[in-house]
């Protein structure tokens, strides 16, 4: 492991208590990338990115969030970047999706580890991310052949919400290096598809053989085609992500680093 990683890794820990305030992880989550010996997956990436701007605290998030929707929008009090979390999946048989990076009107669900809500009380917006370093979204699920990871995530952010109170503002932002959109990937059709015509994104999901989740406390949306219009969609870069991490301490080793990690 170069002496780099550990220096991050060190204060990471110094660090942890004043991250914490400002990021939700999982001592699980937040103990694996402690001990990590590489930095070769979106995972340890998205963590790195969370951690530089939970740093930069009240302002730090505002900065994220402006970079991830590309528009300025009101905070929460109280906000919190949620890493690898759990919003109920909208279809039954489906486990829930781990979304990478999760911000805005957001509160867990009590008595889970992941799970996420939304926050009624919170501005109504959210973004959801999926981030990738080299590999491709999945083409399929367990029980379903035809459900791609991107229109998994977009659903779940379509229909995040709290006992049937949905979110007005939905954002989902695709993150990769920027050497990623020169190749020929299945995220790369999809997003492409999705943002010229939402029709595509309807029929890829009309296209989904699993049952709608209808409970008590959960609804999926009777105008559920009208909010299949709602979803901004955007890219950005891990490159102008980094770049744009508040100044602190543990700022300019990520940026070393990620100059190592990302050269072509």
């Amino acid at each position: 492991m170069s002496k780099l990683l550990r220096n991050i890794q060190d204060n990471l820990i110094r660090f942890k208590d004043e991250i914490y305030d400002y990021f939700y992880t999982t001592d699980a989550q937040w103990n694996q990338f402690i001990n990590i010996n590489n930095c070769k997956n979106e995972g340890i990436w998205v963590f790195l990115v969370s951690c530089g701007y939970a740093l930069g605290k009240n302002q730090g998030l505002e900065t994220l969030s402006n970079l991830l929707l590309k528009s300025d929008m009101e905070q929460p009090s109280n906000p919190k970047i949620f890493y690898e979390a759990q919003p109920i999946s909208p279809r039954i048989d489906e486990g829930n999706t781990c979304v990478d990076l999760a911000i805005g009107a957001i509160s867990r669900r009590q008595g889970t580890g992941s799970g996420i809500k939304f926050d009624k009380l919170a501005p109504s917006w959210i973004c959801f991310c999926e981030a990738k370093f080299d590999s491709d979204i999945s083409g399929k699920v367990k029980y379903d052949p035809n459900r791609n990871q991107l229109a998994r995530v977009i659903e779940n952010a379509i229909c995040f919400q709290d006992s049937g109170n949905y979110v007005d503002g939905v954002y989902v932002t695709i993150i990769t290096p920027k050497a990623y959109r020169d190749k020929r990937q299945l995220l790369e059709r999809k997003f492409f598809d999705y943002n010229e015509n939402k029709g595509f994104l309807l029929g890829d999901l009309n296209k989904c053989c699993l049952n709608k989740r209808q409970q008590n406390d959960w609804i999926y949306p009777e105008d559920i085609e009208q909010r299949f219009q709602k979803p901004n969609l955007q890219r950005v870069y891990f490159e102008d992500l980094i770049d744009g991490i508040p100044a602190s301490e543990l700022s300019e080793s990520i940026k070393i680093l990620s100059m190592q990690a990302f050269m072509k």
